[in-house]
């Protein structure tokens, strides 16, 4: 995955004072101290989360730590000794598990290897931890980072030179039990257990016979147990690894019995029931145990003179043919111990092992290319662990061999099926290049210099893959300080560094043009391009590629361009899609840069390009690849149509009719540009009937389609007569009547863009009528609310309305400018992140216009950081005092209610609150003034529960926040709450919505509680007790509890009315019921006019 920020890098390990103080905070409670309580415990457990993710932080960069390391550990495991080697221990406290698994954080992050040199190892600590692991219960219900840490101590304790005794009781007998049961954990313990038995079977003092007869005994056992058996393989390698080679020898027969067990058993390969994990450790074992026969690598002398073991060279075999390993773990670990061996090896054999590597390249075509793949993998990491440890003894014969079949695996990239293969073959071969820079002289690699710098750059530019890019460039970089035969090296580092080659696209589309600038190796560029890059089975390499040839030839269009014309012309014929969708590419590319030839050059070489596309035929095309081959070809055309071609290659259209029939919207787009391009370059009348014809067809993706190009058609000089018509029937195609509407949404998505591109584009030759017609259109597709199965399509529409009237505001008078900011307002307002996010960043360009009214308000307008406007709370805080603002109220509000959910709640209510109740000028908004406008809202949508529900939801939050009870003291405001009654409670007996039901319910419910208005709500919620639903029947009872049960008196009416309410089953019958709500009725009345 590419992307334009890598992680971060890290100097120093600059949050030491902070680590400090919480591994402080952690310590300074020692055991003496009382039971910590849960408090302290979350505060402990807080500090260590802290420092876990500090370490995280570190997790690619550790080596930043050593400079502290001691200083960090060594307090944590002192506090932790302190605490295990008390009488009875309790290991299960919450500060133990804190201790241990901070210490397990550091070995996860710089490794167990560092962290175990810090611990402590007397001999006391041995008794120690024999008495804790002797007592298997002590541990079993603590923390398994607790019993790694005590087994990584205890490895460590066992090595001390101190006699562990012998019998079943002795310390080495208890470190053998121990290690052995833990062996068969799956966890981490099993590594520390590994750790454990691997230092005790390397001291002098023990043997090895009962490891491998516990091997013998664990392989021969079936059902086989992988765990156990891949456990006692790593034990064994880490035996080898560090005992002495005294302590080893007079075993070496029985652990080459033991290797040859392991390959019978579960096998060499990956067939094999271990598996890679089984074969790699196989592997370890049998590279140690050659190099336990062979002389140090040091001895030259000895070397050359000793008669190789048979068992040694049986073991270069198989680590040879391990090379071709399907697991890159196995060859990796294959292709170490090959060249750890080798550089014991005579000269002779180990110039042998090296011209065995090199004869792999030549399998290509004999083999499966996934094998081909593991095969090259394997040997060119061979080659580069033979190079880095010096062991390449390259003469005159294999240098002209190698370096060959290493640039061949740099280009080395297939796909296979879904996948791409070659990526680590690639990898391995830059890998190969920075080694062989250490190992050859400046004059055995001179002849290749320039091929080999050639191949590096354009590698580094180029490939697919960022590790690989970065590869190259390394090689690169590292063959130009060591060889200095590289043309131009130092002044190339500086443009394909680590950090440009990074990023695909600034090494496709920045380095590569910069590095073109040198002529050494602008024909390479080009030619990787056509050969390498172009054809790419991947589309978007094609494309950079595409991008990064025309910057290229720009350069030198004389000496690059005709010889590229005719090759890329004779591609066309291809039936392969990646080889044709490619040449495509390099012909729009090439025709593109012929602008910077000569005119009549560049002329005939476009015409000549535009001739050979033109003669393709679309519909012939591969179906699976159509609309990707279709986008190229119209992009080819675009940069090579000339105002001759236009008549004399008008095939062309027919790649606008194909592409007509596709619902792709990119196409569409594309095909819009190249229709552009035409129009600008001459009459297009025929073509633009036709696209108007579109408008009319039945099918969706050529009215979208038509919509689409029209919008970018030229109407300045040769088109300017159609003008008028297309945008009256563009107007027709976005309205709402019949006929001529758009059948889509897309259809009217995209009329609404044109329309808005033609009047940027072409308003001078617009009457006034005309482009007063295309803003009503535009504003109205601002109430475009339309559902289907996708959810609210509707919201495309308006959000290119939003871009629209950015587009036009230029032509705007006040009238205009108040209704857009209104709309952008109303939609700014909407749930639709987004939505929500594109207004309010259109909202923000229209204030720094001075088009927006306000005065002070303007200043809310501006977000200090991108993706404000998606945070609803945010978006309402500022956009609510804008009720104020007369011209923007009606639309605001409805955008409001709309937009009302649990995220603008609390800005609404505190936005409320601070209204006055009554305006204190005919200018100033108030509560009153809130609730009218609400009201008028409801009553203009009373039939349409898209808004009308949302009105009863706004005024049930304000009731439910208890903010309009003083609206009730005065005439006019219980007025405003009559007339909010009546909205919520008209024509309740003829709905039939649950929604709506219930938001009226509950706003007239919570009216009750306003005690003026309560005598005119008590008949009004009757007949939501007695309406036919049931479940709406027990709804009002309990919105009529929630109410009354908060009254204060004495009367016996209330008291009898909470019980009729809350113990009344009201979905029984409303026939049975009826006595009931009557006297529900009657209570209510006399209870309200008792208050």
């Amino acid at each position: 995955m590419e992307s334009g920020e890598g992680p971060t890098e890290l100097t120093t390990f600059s949050r030491l004072l902070e680590f400090n103080k919480d591994i402080n905070k952690i310590l300074s409670n020692d055991n003496a101290d009382p039971p910590l309580d849960k408090a302290q415990q979350r505060a402990n457990q807080d500090a260590l989360n802290r420092l876990c993710s500090i370490l995280d932080d570190y997790q690619e960069q550790s080596y930043l730590l050593d400079p502290h390391v001691e200083q960090l550990v060594n307090p944590v495991i002192n506090a932790l000794r302190d605490h295990v080697t008390q009488p009875d221990a309790d290991l299960t406290t919450p500060r133990v598990k804190i201790l241990a698994r901070l210490l397990y954080f550091f070995t996860k992050v710089r490794g167990a290897k560092t962290i175990l040199k810090i611990f402590p190892h007397q001999v006391s600590d041995l008794t120690t931890l024999t008495t804790l692991f002797s007592t298997p219960s002590t541990l079993q219900h603590t923390t398994w980072e607790l019993r790694y840490v005590l087994l990584l101590w205890f490895s460590l304790v066992a090595m001390l030179p101190f006699p562990l005794g012998a019998g079943p009781t002795s310390h080495g007998a208890l470190i053998e039990q121990v290690g052995f049961r833990y062996l068969a954990e799956p966890g981490k313990e099993r590594d520390g257990a590994v750790g454990l038995l691997g230092r005790y079977y390397s001291r002098n003092d023990t043997s090895v016979s009962q490891l491998l007869s516990k091997c013998h005994e664990v392989f021969s056992t079936i059902p086989f147990n992988s765990i156990l058996s891949s456990s006692l393989l790593q034990t064994l390698c880490s035996v080898l690894k560090l005992s002495s080679p005294s302590h080893l020898l007079p075993c070496w027969s029985d652990l080459y019995q033991l290797l040859s067990i392991c390959e019978n058993i579960f096998g060499k390969d990956e067939k094999g029931g271990g598996g890679a994990v089984m074969t790699r450790y196989r592997v370890k074992l049998a590279g140690r145990l050659a190099g336990l026969r062979l002389p140090p690598s040091g001895d030259q002398a000895q070397r050359e003179e000793m008669e190789v073991p048979d068992e040694v060279e049986v073991i270069v075999q198989e680590l040879l043919e391990s090379t071709r390993h399907s697991d890159t773990i196995v060859r990796y670990s294959s292709a170490k111990y090959l060249a750890r061996i080798a550089s014991r090896l005579p000269a002779s054999l180990s110039s042998q092992i090296v011209e065995a590597l090199i004869d792999t390249f030549d399998e290509e075509g004999n083999i499966e290319v996934d094998e081909y793949e593991t095969t090259l993998h394997g040997s060119c990491l061979a080659l580069a662990e033979f190079a880095r440890r010096g062991q390449l003894n390259l003469d005159e014969e294999l240098v002209p061999k190698l370096i060959p079949c290493v640039l061949r695996a740099l280009l080395f990239d297939h796909k296979l099926g879904v996948q791409s293969i070659g990526s680590s073959v690639r990898d391995a071969a830059a890998y190969v290049l920075w080694s062989l820079s250490r190992v050859l002289a400046p004059d055995q690699i001179r002849p290749w210099g320039k091929e080999l710098a050639s191949r590096l750059v354009a590698t580094s530019l180029f490939d697919r893959e960022i590790h690989i890019r970065r590869a190259a460039s390394a090689a690169f970089q590292e063959g130009v300080g060591r060889w200095g035969v590289f043309p131009h090296g130092i002044e190339l580092l500086r443009k394909i560094d680590f950090i440009t080659v990074g990023i695909r696209k600034r090494a496709f589309l920045e380095a590569a043009p910069v590095v073109a600038e040198l002529v050494e190796y602008r024909q390479v560029l080009v030619d990787h391009l056509m050969n390498t890059t172009i054809p790419h089975y991947d589309s978007e390499i094609r494309g950079l590629g595409a991008g990064a040839l025309e910057k290229i030839l720009r350069i030198d269009p004389v000496g690059l361009i005709p010889s590229l014309v005719e090759s890329q012309i004779n591609k066309l014929s291809s039936k392969e899609t990646s080889k044709l969708h490619g040449a495509l590419l390099a012909l729009a590319s090439i025709a593109a840069a012929s602008e910077t030839l000569p005119s009549e050059g560049g002329l005939a070489i476009k015409h000549k390009i535009i001739k050979a596309v033109t003669a393709l035929s679309p519909s012939t095309l591969p179906l699976p690849s159509r609309n990707l081959l279709l986008s190229a070809a119209l992009f080819a055309i675009e940069k090579s149509v000339t105002v001759e071609s236009i008549s004399t290659c008008p095939s062309w259209w027919t790649f606008f009719e194909v592409a007509s029939k596709s619902q792709e919207e990119s196409l569409h787009r594309r095909a819009a540009e190249t229709m552009r391009r035409i129009s600008v370059l001459g009459n297009c009348g025929a073509e633009l009937d036709r696209l108007l014809a579109f408008l009319d067809s039945s099918a969706t993706s050529q009215q979208s389609f038509a919509a689409v190009v029209l919008g970018a058609v030229d109407f300045s000089e040769g088109n300017a007569d159609r003008l008028e018509t297309v945008v009256d029937r563009t107007v027709r195609f976005c309205g709402s009547s019949q006929p001529g509407r758009a059948s889509s949404i897309e259809g009217k998505r995209n009329g609404i863009e044109a329309l808005s591109f033609i009047l940027q584009n072409a308003h001078t030759r617009l009457t006034a009528s005309r482009t007063k017609v295309i803003l009503e259109v535009t504003f109205l597709a601002f109430s475009d609310y339309t559902v289907d199965q996708r959810g609210d399509v509707g919201s495309w529409v308006r959000m290119v309305s939003v871009q629209s009237v950015e587009r036009v505001s230029f032509l705007f008078g006040q009238d205009e400018v108040d209704l857009a900011v209104s709309n952008l307002l109303k939609q700014a307002m909407e749930r639709l992140d987004s939505l929500r996010e594109m207004a309010g960043t259109t909202l923000e360009r229209l204030a720094e216009k001075k088009m927006v009214r306000g005065g002070e308000l303007k200043e809310q307008l501006k977000s200090s950081e991108r993706g404000q406007w998606r945070l609803q709370p945010w978006v309402a805080e500022r956009l609510l005092p804008f009720l104020g603002v007369p011209e923007y109220r009606t639309l605001l509000l409805e955008g409001v209610v709309l937009g009302l959910s649990p995220g603008s709640t609390n800005a609404v209510v505190d936005y409320a609150s601070s209204l006055p109740s009554t305006p204190g000028s005919d200018q100033e908004y108030s509560l009153k003034s809130l609730v009218g406008d609400l009201n008028s809202l409801g009553k203009r949508n009373f039939s349409a529960n898209r808004i009308f529900i949302p009105v009863l939801g706004a005024l049930s939050t304000l009731l439910e926040a208890e903010l309009l009870g003083d609206l009730g003291k005065e005439a006019e405001g219980l007025e405003c709450l009559q007339q909010a009654l009546n909205l919520s409670t008209k024509a309740i007996g003829q709905l039939k919505s649950a929604p709506r039901l219930t938001a009226s319910v509950k706003v007239a419910s919570q009216l009750l509680a306003i005690k003026k208005l309560a005598p005119f709500v008590a008949p009004k919620v009757l007949p939501f007790l007695g309406h036919s639903f049931p479940w709406l029947r027990q709804t009002t009872a309990e919105e009529l509890f929630n109410v009354v049960s908060l009254w204060e008196g004495e009367l016996e009416a209330l008291e009898e009315l909470v019980t009729l309410l809350s113990e009344t089953s009201w979905t029984q019958p409303i026939q049975t019921l009826q006595p009931s709500i009557d006297r529900v009725g009657k209570l209510l009345l006399d209870v309200v006019s008792g208050l």
